[in-house]
C-alpha cells in the first residue's frame, strides 16, 4: 500500500483552492472588537455546548475532528460501496445524500442544502 500519494495537477488545484477559500472566508468574517457583544448574543444558544476550559477545547476538538472522520466513513465508505453494489451508483449516490442530509436535519435548512 502506496501512502505517500504522487501530486498530481488536480491535488495541486485542490490545495490552491482550499487555501483560497480559506483566505476568503477569514477576510469575510467580520469579528471586530464592537461585534462582539453582537456575536455572543447570537450564540447564546449553544453557549452551554462550548468548551469553557483547556482541557474541554482539546476535547472539542478531538471529537468535532472524529465526528467528521466517522461519518465520511459510514456514508462515503460503508453506505455508499454496500449500495453501489446491492443497486447502481445513481441510486447509491441519490440514497447516500438523502440518508447524511436526514441526519444532519438539526443543523438547520441552509446546512441541509449546502451538504448537497
Amino acid at each position: 500500500m502506496n501512502f505517500n500519494p504522487a501530486l498530481n495537477t488536480i491535488a495541486y488545484v485542490l490545495i490552491i483552492l482550499s487555501i483560497a477559500f480559506i483566505i476568503i472566508q477569514y477576510s469575510q468574517s467580520n469579528v471586530t472588537i464592537d461585534s462582539v457583544d453582537a456575536i455572543k448574543d447570537k450564540m447564546k444558544g449553544i453557549y452551554d455546548y462550548m468548551p469553557k476550559s483547556k482541557t474541554e477545547f482539546k476535547w472539542f476538538i478531538v471529537l468535532s475532528i472524529s465526528a467528521g472522520v466517522c461519518g465520511e466513513i459510514i456514508f462515503r465508505f460503508f453506505l455508499f460501496e454496500f449500495l453501489v453494489i446491492n443497486t447502481n451508483i445513481i441510486v447509491a449516490f441519490v440514497l447516500t445524500n438523502k440518508v447524511f442530509g436526514i441526519t444532519h436535519i438539526g443543523s438547520g435548512k441552509q446546512t441541509i442544502v449546502l451538504l448537497y
